[in-house]
């Protein structure tokens, strides 16, 4: 495959990023982090840009920040990153691997042909990187929310790094600009990252306070009559939209639904106290529902802009409307990016009543 060439003829050391949900936040995060502390880093992979398209650019002190999907990894042969970072694993892609087992066999080829001398950092709250964690080749380091490991650690409400050659404290978790679990383990993964390629936890902290997310990502939108609008359409995994679920403040209308990869979305029913009710979109919406039915109000929206207007009417005064599909957008929409502009276009025309009906535009 692509990675797989671009890294036989990469003179830069390759950090390579990996994981069902986080991978783009953490790959920016750390590209900022180096670029603060005055390191030449170059981001690519499937972010963007493929890595053999900046291999010009790359020289043997540059810092190779890359991203990697399950599917890149399943054409490696002989692929072994300096630092190579699992974030998790969860249901995904089932479409396309057969199984959990399937997929998790493609994640963890990320350290398959790792050298002693090379590092893997895994997260020792998810089980299935404690799995993968077991046996490998390299130096094995790990963060954590809840245990005390070497690596990273949330300690006392504080984000720490817990390396043998260099620890200390990154920032309190209440100072991260986005509260909750997944913005933790993001920043835990971010500062065990920069502290192994040699960034002091300081610097690290400066810059996690600073970032205020990527895009699509639990993206504040708008308020509007004491109602929230959080625009979190890159949640193509149940886990990540259980994730921000969990992270809202107060009731949320969830706006879900697209084309469903496999999932099992049972574990819903555990958040029917968090939801005021849920509007289903696209084809595999209904499936959604069905550990909702009758618990939560379930109604169904034809396109976004109905959607959100429905989503509009229900929400309660200092409540969350919230766009988080738990599903791909292919059934209507481009890529999630459209799936998410489109879910701001709705909520820019609640915005202003008297625009263009919704729908309309170029």
């Amino acid at each position: 495959g692509e990675m797989e060439l671009g890294s036989w003829y990469c003179p830069g050391g390759i950090t390579a990023i990996t994981g069902s949900n986080g991978k783009s936040t953490v790959v920016t995060l750390l590209g900022k982090i180096l670029e603060a502390a005055g390191r030449d880093a170059v981001v690519c992979g499937n972010i963007g840009t493929p890595l053999t398209a900046v291999l010009h650019r790359i020289t043997p002190r540059t810092e190779v920040v890359l991203e990697v999907s399950s599917f890149q990894l399943e054409e490696t042969l002989s692929f072994h990153p300096k630092i190579g970072c699992l974030l998790n694993v969860s249901p995904n892609h089932l479409d396309r691997h057969g199984s959990l087992a399937g997929y998790r066999a493609a994640k963890a080829r990320l350290f398959a042909w790792q050298r002693p001398g090379e590092t893997a950092l895994l997260n020792a709250d998810d089980p299935a990187c404690r799995v993968i964690g077991r046996k490998l080749p390299g130096r094995v380091v790990w963060f954590s929310r809840s245990r005390p490991v070497v690596g990273s650690v949330l300690q006392g409400g504080h984000l720490r790094v817990t390396l043998p050659d260099g620890s200390g404290t990154i920032c309190a978790s209440t100072e991260l600009p986005k509260q909750g679990l997944p913005h933790e383990e993001n920043g835990l993964a971010a500062g065990a990252l920069a502290a192994l390629l040699g960034v002091p936890p300081d610097l690290t902290g400066r810059v996690l306070r600073a970032f205020p997310g990527l895009p699509h990502r639990q993206q504040p939108v708008s308020t509007i009559h004491g109602v929230t609008f959080i625009n979190d359409s890159k949640a193509t995994t149940l886990e990540a939209g259980i994730g921000a679920i969990e992270s809202m403040p107060g009731p949320v209308v969830l706006i879900a639904g697209g084309r469903d990869k496999g999932s099992d979305f049972r574990p819903l029913a555990r958040l029917v106290g968090k939801l005021k009710a849920a509007v289903l979109i696209g084809e595999d919406g209904p499936k959604i529902g069905v550990p909702l039915k009758g618990r939560v109000p379930l109604h169904r929206a034809a396109d976004m802009a109905e959607a959100v207007r429905k989503a509009f009417d229900l929400a309660a005064e200092r409540g969350v409307v919230l766009l988080s599909p738990m599903c791909t957008s292919f059934d209507m929409f481009r890529d999630f990016e459209e799936r998410g502009d489109r879910f701001i276009e709705a909520v820019r025309r609640l915005e202003s009543p008297a625009a263009a009906p919704l729908g309309a535009g170029g």
